[in-house]
């Protein structure tokens, strides 16, 4: 709602999800401007400037890459998603790990699948239920004392069910819930939107997702999908 000479304009749910997408593209193009021109800088002035000056050429350009990555992520928020078509099991599970390890490469993802026949099962929405894992892996890789994280896949009254395990320090079960609001974290320098993001996208395919934990028992989430027919 605003005020323009005494009157009030009423905003519908479409007029601000078109602002919304305006201001995200914006602030992309202006990120990914800074960026380029802190390459360019640091490029020209790197014999030149002062060593306590140069060293933050690097840090602004990370910073740079990390907020561009931010507001690809904040599509997954707002913006309609394909869902992606009919897949097996085990190209959704191979597609995580790859993108995990791109993203981490001294991550240990220790996977134990219930057999061939859950590998071959399939399940709808290969784009959303994939990065949904992919989100959620990244969080569990995050909080695990040494970086590994074990996925358990199994099945269970036609729906296909993901444990993802990270052996971490676990969260109070009073916050089991809050781990899905945007923007609640309990990282440091950590923004919080990955489990929003995974809840949202499982949504869109008929699946869920819960949290489990206790306290010094370590934290885990439980994804699950409906068996394609």
């Amino acid at each position: 709602m605003d005020k323009t000479n005494g009157r009030v304009v009423r905003f519908d749910a479409e007029d601000l999800s078109r602002m919304n997408r305006v201001l995200r593209h914006r602030l992309g193009n202006f990120i990914s401007g800074i960026k380029t021109s802190m390459s360019l800088v640091s490029q020209e002035l790197k014999d030149i400037a002062p060593p306590e000056v140069a060293e933050y050429f690097p840090l602004i350009i990370k910073e740079c890459c990390l907020l561009e990555e931010l507001t690809k992520r904040m599509n997954l928020v707002f913006d309609d998603v394909q869902t992606g078509g009919v897949a097996p099991v085990g190209n959704v599970l191979e597609k995580v790990l790859v993108e995990v390890r791109a993203w981490a490469p001294s991550a240990d993802i220790r996977m134990d699948v219930g057999g061939d026949d859950v590998s071959e099962m399939k399940v709808d929405g290969f784009i959303v239920l994939s990065s949904a894992l992919i989100e959620i892996v990244k969080n569990a890789y995050e909080s695990a004392p040494r970086g590994a994280v074990h996925l358990k896949v199994l099945s269970e009254n036609n729906r296909v069910k993901f444990k993802i395990i990270d052996g971490g320090a676990g969260v109070p079960v009073d916050d089991l819930e809050k781990i899905f609001l945007p923007f609640y974290t309990t990282k440091s320098k950590h923004l919080g939107i990955g489990l929003t993001i995974a809840r949202r996208l499982l949504a869109m395919i008929n699946g869920d997702v819960s949290a489990f934990s206790g306290e010094g028992q370590g934290f885990y989430l439980e994804v699950t999908v409906p068996v394609r027919a």
